[in-house]
């Protein structure tokens, strides 16, 4: 699906949600969950953002994207800012940490950055770790959803 339909899809659920009064449109006026980092902008509903350590978006993709080598020099994490979207709502990362381990992780869609179980919606990225590719895919399974 092209970025213009999913970002189009993540605008529409989020308009609805917010007139049926269950969210507020005014992310000022959002209390954050306990376990929650503060919201990254510009990471718009329907994309996957590549957060670094002084909450700066450095990359964004509402599509797969291969091969793409992004790094965080001083850490960063991570996040599914994803909607709803069965079969193609969560997103599989790769990444290459300094020591040239290599890690997937399968991350749940969520309009707040949570690491928490059982529904993580960002990986913690350490220093120097680079994302190597981000898939959009179904449902995780298993322990799909643990990281380093």
């Amino acid at each position: 699906m092209d970025k213009v339909k999913r970002v189009a899809l993540g605008l529409v659920a989020v308009v609805a949600v917010g007139l049926a009064g269950l969210i507020p449109l005014d992310p000022a006026g959002a209390a954050p969950a306990a376990a929650a980092e503060p919201t990254p902008l510009p990471c718009d509903p329907g994309e996957a953002c590549i957060v670094d350590s002084p909450l700066r978006v450095v990359y964004r993709t509402a599509g797969n994207a291969h091969n793409i080598w992004v790094g965080v020099p001083n850490g960063g994490y991570i996040w599914n800012h994803g909607v709803r979207y069965p079969g193609l709502d969560h997103i599989q990362v790769m990444t290459q940490t300094p020591d040239g381990r290599l890690w997937r992780i399968c991350l749940h869609y969520g309009p707040r950055v949570t690491f928490d179980q059982p529904d993580p919606t960002a990986g913690r990225l350490v220093p120097g770790e680079r994302v190597m590719q981000i898939l959009w895919r179904r449902e995780c399974s298993g322990n799909e959803d643990t990281w380093h």
